[in-house]
């Protein structure tokens, strides 16, 4: 059953990228609630707590693709509280720095311009600073957003055409869009 609750999420975020949205939503709610079963029994359970913060940035994505972006942010502040934490006492920890940087570009948007590039270049340095960032697909999808945020686009389309050529693809990236350009 656990095994079943924790590909909720995936599901929900794979209707989301299709346009089901509604879909989406109901299973990231109910993803949101398994975790929340899972903590009461434990509530300093790591993995439960990460999938916890997950769906909350499923959510705040929901809510983001329906124009609701003052709703996703508390959201993605409750999941970088889970998040932050986590990715300090394992730096290295490639799970924590995705969701962290994840709900720091959720963040982004909605700051003034010199805390958003400062978030953003802060952001840069954390996914550099993962050894093993270099060699995950994931990671480096999310170099190229912050890139493009940043208004570095030549740097973002290198690493773009790169993860393409490697067979990376993934619908909800800016990859996509980027590596067919240049």
């Amino acid at each position: 059953r656990r095994r079943l609750q924790f590909g909720v999420g995936q599901d929900a975020r794979l209707r989301r990228l299709q346009g089901r949205l509604p879909e989406a939503m109901a299973l990231s709610g109910e993803s949101l609630q398994a975790m929340d079963g899972l903590l009461a029994q434990n509530a300093e359970h790591p993995g439960w707590k990460r999938e916890r913060a997950e769906a909350l940035l499923e959510q705040a994505q929901q809510l983001q693709a329906r124009r609701e972006g003052a709703a996703a942010l508390p959201l993605s502040r409750a999941a970088l509280a889970i998040l932050e934490p986590q990715l300090a006492a394992q730096a290295q920890d490639r799970g924590a720095l995705l969701g962290v940087t994840l709900a720091r570009l959720q963040l982004a948007d909605a700051l003034p311009s010199a805390e958003r590039t400062a978030l953003l270049r802060s952001s840069m340095a954390g996914c550099e600073a993962v050894s093993s960032a270099s060699r995950d697909p994931r990671l480096r999808a999310l170099r190229v957003e912050l890139l493009l945020r940043l208004g570095d686009r030549e740097r973002a389309g290198v690493l773009a055409r790169e993860l393409m050529g490697g067979g990376y693809l993934d619908a909800g990236e800016p990859v996509v869009l980027l590596g067919d350009s240049g």
